[in-house]
């Protein structure tokens, strides 16, 4: 991969200066995502069609740090131990809490791409040194670089844009596009905005046949089609239809909105999502 101009793992900023430390991310090993075939009812066939297909799983990759020490060498023994401290408790093996790992690298319009992928730090590797001797003016007497190395795992293996684009439909709009820039498929997040004597709200995708419709919505409802989280839906303040279900595909997704009664609005919340950072 392209040099990452920064990389954060949740909140904290993890190629940076920190006394006399300036951290870098060495590498991003992406590894590969997991696949596994699986055989499962199409409910948009009617519920009794059996379909085989492959299923992404997760995907395992590495994160190399490297720490070069720029200090005094009186103060050398502390400083790294007080390093190595600090990047062992940023990161810690066996929990099954997710963090977001973001990252951003320039593209090639002299611009940047901002991403992020959900994974845990599933292990963490000894540290290593280099340097070191004691020629005047050419190698440094004490460690001038620690380089860590932690593996992590992403249930979901795919980075997604770290801003989400958010869609608006209007009381007057009977359609609206979402246009998908990245290389899946991706969930979408509806959200009632606005109703007026409006019994039911009927939404429909163009590009897939998906469709939905909510009874009685007010401003407060939510419909979560795998958006929060990859593996979940979730929809509140609404009753929809049994086989109800909306996805954006690649490309230009056009939304048909059919209301009953007088009039509703409503917003699609999205992020595109990708194979690498």
């Amino acid at each position: 991969m392209d040099a990452f101009t920064t990389v954060y793992w949740g909140s904290t900023q993890v190629d940076t200066t920190s006394g006399d430390w300036a951290r870098t991310v060495k590498e991003i090993d992406l590894g590969m995502a997991e696949y596994e075939q699986y055989t499962s009812p199409s409910p948009w066939l009617g519920g009794d069609v059996e379909v085989a297909a492959p299923r992404v799983t997760g995907r395992k990759f590495a994160l190399y740090i490297d720490s070069d020490f720029d200090g005094s060498a009186a103060s050398a023994d502390g400083a790294a131990r007080d390093e190595m401290q600090f990047l062992s408790a940023l990161f810690t093996p066996g929990s099954l809490a997710l963090t977001e790992l973001k990252t951003t690298r320039p593209n090639t319009a002299g611009g940047s791409v901002a991403r992020s992928i959900w994974c845990r730090c599933i292990a963490a590797h000894p540290f290593g040194y280099s340097g070191g001797g004691d020629e005047s003016g050419i190698r440094r007497n004490w460690p001038a670089r620690i380089r860590y190395r932690v593996d992590l795992y992403a249930p979901f293996p795919l980075w997604q844009d770290t801003t989400a684009t958010v869609v608006t439909a209007a009381t007057g709009d009977a359609t609206k596009t979402c246009a998908v820039t990245g290389e899946v498929a991706v969930g979408v997040k509806v959200i009632v905005t606005a109703v007026t004597a409006c019994t039911a709200l009927a939404l429909s995708n163009d590009l897939n046949a998906f469709a939905v419709t909510m009874t009685s919505p007010s401003t407060s409802t939510i419909l979560d089609f795998n958006y929060t989280d990859p593996a979940l839906m979730a929809f509140t303040s609404a009753t929809i239809n049994a086989l109800g279900y909306l996805r954006l595909e690649m490309g230009n997704n056009v939304i048909t909105k059919g209301v009953t009664g007088t009039s509703a609005a409503c917003s699609f919340t999205y992020r595109n999502a990708w194979f690498t950072p």
